[in-house]
């Protein structure tokens, strides 16, 4: 499936399934980590963006997998996606531990 988007000079461009999830994946972690800078503590805030970018190099480690031909960048994805429950439960339960 193909999309179309904008290139820099204007012209429009097909965009792959691959480049349309990656976009995806970032303007959601972009988005996030935005909303975290509303915090007025910046130790909460910074943790909250950890998450957010967490979540998205997640995203972004799924679309390398689905659409990805490099084996080294799979390998690299794998451990993001093997490292990523561990790291986002610990930086959760410090979260949940702050007063609100």
């Amino acid at each position: 499936m193909q999309g179309k988007m904008m290139g820099a000079n204007g012209a429009v461009m097909s965009e792959t399934d691959a480049s349309m999830t990656s976009a995806a994946a970032v303007t959601t972690m972009a988005a996030s980590m935005m909303e975290v800078t509303q915090n007025a503590e910046p130790g909460v805030g910074f943790v909250q963006a950890l998450i957010a970018q967490r979540n998205g190099s997640v995203a972004l480690a799924e679309a390398v997998l689905q659409y990805g031909a490099d084996d080294q960048v799979k390998s690299w994805a794998n451990e993001v996606l093997a490292a990523a429950p561990a790291d986002i439960a610990r930086w959760q339960d410090w979260l949940d531990s702050q007063p609100n």
